[in-house]
């Protein structure tokens, strides 16, 4: 909308209202054009910064009354706060939207008929008056007296986190992890949530901790913004990444200077949330310093150690693979036999070759002499459509890893591993270039 007044009205101005709709509202919430109803029943339209505005709420805002050229009267404001309803229509909205358990919207029609714009007078301090609305007997007016109650808290904490623009689904997942100590928590770290509340990352609680005033360069912003920058690697495929470009990565990243970005790595690794790491580098054969989320260090360290063991196993159900012939008319070439060959005589192999070199060929085979051993063979894929071509290539269904290893959604991990393995003699994994490092160590340690 265009910046273009007229007739400003310099004396500041405060109104409770009630939001009709959000007209319009920018990407980081910093702008918004919402359409209101005073205490008069009067729509408004107020512009400006109202985080987390949404219909039904009721605000308490203060700013100077413009006039734009095109859109009319309209009320700048320089500050909002979220309040509780003062209209009856507000109240009655408020009521019926779950805050009190057992009063829907005809309960709350009644009640709000009842006391009008008295109703949250009453509530709080004369309960004993529901008796007054048709259909209220002891049992209902106790059970509503206790939910009120109950809810005072959370209603005044709730208030709280929407003022900070964080929507009321969200101030549910916040209060269900933290209750009364919601507000103490997003004043001392905002960033907190992001570690422990679902569905909250770094650019949220960023949003929260700047409209509570913390700066850009705020030791806890940027240590939290450390973890944001490693995981924005993750998703791009690195493991880890060198400390001098991570670094820099970090301060583009945050809008903070390069020795800022520093301090927050060093107090992420004393939080032993990173780790940084020397090694040789296999490009260039120098040692670097390389930057590591904990649990990918940690992924990678365990990866490599159940190599080493599965690399190392004495005996395995191969020898019986050895003893099966390739089948006569068969065009193997001696690499593709030698492949197979590898395989019985190895615990742990790597099938490895450009397109048409004959894998696919090469597995079918070493499926066929594991069947004819006897032995017991799984096969998965990452996807369900490598799993889908491996199927149809070897005459044995395979499955997805997620589904092979059986995730369990409410304890959150997978129930095949260490205390409960595959029960295969051969396991096949296709187009394991696929397999990010958590899914290779869960596969692995089953």
């Amino acid at each position: 909308m265009p910046d273009s007044f007229e007739n400003q009205n310099l004396t500041e101005y405060t109104m409770r209202c009630d939001v009709v709709r959000v007209v319009y509202e920018n990407d980081d919430q910093s702008f918004s054009i919402v359409k209101v109803s005073d205490e008069k029943g009067q729509e408004q339209t107020v512009t400006g910064h109202m985080p987390g505005a949404h219909e039904g709420q009721s605000l308490e805002l203060t700013g100077k009354w413009t006039k734009h050229k095109e859109y009319g009267r309209q009320l700048k404001i320089s500050s909002s706060k979220i309040v509780l309803p003062t209209t009856s229509h507000g109240i009655e909205k408020y009521l019926c939207s779950g805050v009190i358990p057992g009063i829907g919207p005809k309960s709350a029609k009644a009640i709000v008929a009842t006391f009008g714009l008295k109703t949250i007078d009453v509530l709080d301090n004369y309960s004993a008056r529901l008796k007054e609305v048709a259909g209220f007997g002891k049992k209902k007016i106790e059970m509503v007296r206790r939910a009120w109650s109950d809810q005072a808290e959370r209603r005044n904490i709730y208030i709280y986190m929407q003022s900070l623009g964080i929507t009321p689904a969200y101030c549910q997942r916040i209060y269900k992890v933290y209750g009364a100590n919601s507000a103490e928590v997003i004043q001392n770290n905002p960033y907190q949530l992001a570690d422990e509340v679902k569905g909250i990352g770094f650019i949220m609680a960023d949003k929260v901790a700047l409209q509570q005033g913390v700066q850009k360069n705020d030791p806890k912003r940027l240590t939290a913004g450390t973890l944001y920058a490693l995981n924005n690697l993750s998703k791009q495929g690195h493991t880890c990444y060198p400390e001098p470009d991570f670094i820099k990565f970090t301060a583009d990243l945050l809008g903070v200077a390069s020795q800022e970005a520093e301090q927050g790595l060093r107090c992420a690794v004393e939080k032993k949330n990173v780790v940084v790491d020397e090694f040789e580098s296999p490009l260039d054969g120098a040692r670097h310093r390389y930057v590591y989320s904990a649990g990918l260090y940690k992924a990678e360290c365990e990866l490599t150690r159940q190599l080493e063991d599965l690399t190392s196993v004495p005996e395995h159900a191969g020898d019986e693979m050895m003893r099966v012939a390739a089948l006569e008319g068969q065009m193997f070439d001696d690499v593709q036999l030698s492949a197979v060959d590898k395989v019985g005589e190895n615990p742990f192999s790597i099938i490895t070759g450009g397109p048409g070199v004959g894998k696919t060929t090469v597995v079918g085979e070493i499926v066929r002499r594991a069947k004819k051993s006897k032995l017991h063979v799984f096969l998965a894929a990452p996807t369900g459509r490598a799993a889908k071509r491996m199927t149809e290539s070897c005459g044995v269904e395979a499955k997805t890893i997620h589904r092979l290893l059986k995730w369990d959604p409410i304890k959150a991990t997978f129930v095949h591993g260490y205390e409960q393995p595959l029960e295969c003699d051969l396991l096949i994994v296709d187009e394991t270039s696929m397999l990010d490092l958590p899914l290779a160590v869960f596969l692995f340690r089953a």
